[in-house]
Order: C-alpha cells, then structure tokens, then sequence
C-alpha cells in the first residue's frame, strides 16, 4: 500500500477555509430550494447525491493507495463507528436545513464557525484534549462572538425563507437557532467518530466521509418518507 504524505498545517487550513466558505454559500443555495420542498426532502436528495459522489471517489482514492477491494476494504468490526458518524451527519444537515426554513441563511452562517468551539470543549471534557485556562478562554470569547452576531440581528432579524425577517414569530425564530445548535453539535460528533475510524489506519479520509454520507442519507430517508 502506498504510503501518503500528511498534509501541511497551511493546506488544513485552507481546506477548512473553503469548507466554510461552502457552507456559506449552500445556506444561499438553501434559500433558493427550500420553498419548493420539504426540509427533509431536500436534504435526501442532496445528501443522496453527495453519497455517489463521495463513494465513486473513495473507492478511486482506495485503489490507488493498494487498498484490496477499493472502497469496500476495512471491517465490519467498525460498523458501529460509522453509524455514530453517520449519525452525526444526518443531525448536522437535517437540523441546518430544518434551521434555514425556520429562520435565515444568515442565522445559519453565523452558527457554523461554532462547530469547532464545540469540538474543542467536547474534548476536553472527555479527555482527548488537555484542559488549559487559556483554551477555555479563547472557547468563550469566541461563543460570545457568535451569541452577538445571531441573538443580536445576525439571524433573529436577517432574511427568512418566503418573505422578510419581520414575517417570522418569535418562536419560529427561537426554534431555528435551537435546530443549528443541534446542526453544530451533530458536525462535532461527526468529527470526533471518523477520528476514532481514521485512527484504526484501515480507511482513507474520503472513504470515512463517503460511508458516513451513505449512513446518514439511509437515515434521511427514513424521515424524510
């Protein structure tokens, strides 16, 4: 099997960059389609068509790395893994979607960069990262930043889906930012799974994100029916 190169820090962090710019432009996207479909719907079919796309490349990347069997090698053993990934992918995108219809793009923007707060918290609660003040501090100050822009116009007045802020209640509004915190902490639960998978060395990155795509768009539909 071919040996891979880790990625350099400056290349994580422009792949990181771009999938925020992303997902800033996929709640556009969302704005556009959602009042023509369910929620759920909608998320079926684009989580449905990131599965063939990510399951095509990942058996690609695994064969060309000497994987036998391409993207079906690894375990059975780590079934159990991929759900909870999957799991969280299927909490990240019916909640972020759900969100949108509920209350903006805007909203559901500002809430993303919230993710990797999460994350980090997540894991020094159970251990996985040292606890330090100057961590703790840099989690708060940046969950303020977000509580600010969203409770203070960056989503509770922005534009909403099928006419302007002010034809939202309260409650709806309340509602969607309750559906992105959920959206958040199924992106971190997501994160830390395909870590536990990649750990094992017996999958690609892409493979890990392909199965997980595969699982959640099966839970989609489940809801979506």
């Amino acid at each position: 099997m071919r040996k891979q190169a880790s990625p350099t820090k400056h290349l994580v962090h422009i792949g990181l960059a771009t999938a925020q710019i992303l997902f800033g432009i996929s709640a556009v996207v969302g704005t556009v389609g959602l009042p023509s479909f369910h929620p759920l719907t909608f998320a079926l079919v684009r989580e449905s068509s990131a599965t063939i796309i990510l399951l095509a490349a990942a058996h690609v990347t695994s064969n060309y790395v000497g994987r036998t069997g391409g993207v079906l090698s690894g375990s059975l053993h780590d079934w159990k893994f991929f759900f909870v990934s999957g799991l969280g992918i299927f909490l990240s995108q019916a909640f972020y979607i759900t969100g949108i219809k509920l209350s903006s793009a805007v909203a559901a923007s500002v809430w993303q960069p919230s993710q990797p707060i999460i994350t980090a918290a997540v894991c020094m609660i159970i251990g996985l990262e040292k606890f330090s003040c100057k961590r703790v501090m840099s989690i708060l100050v940046a969950f303020l930043g977000c509580s600010i822009m969203v409770l203070g116009g960056g989503g509770a007045s922005g534009e909403a889906i099928g006419g302007s802020g002010g034809d939202r209640n309260s409650f709806s509004k309340l509602m969607g930012q309750i559906c992105f915190f959920i959206n958040c902490c199924g992106s971190s639960l997501y994160v830390l799974a395909s870590k536990r998978i990649l750990a094992t060395g017996r999958y690609e990155s892409v493979t890990v994100t392909a199965w997980s795509y595969f699982t959640a768009s099966l839970l989609m539909a489940i809801f979506a029916i």
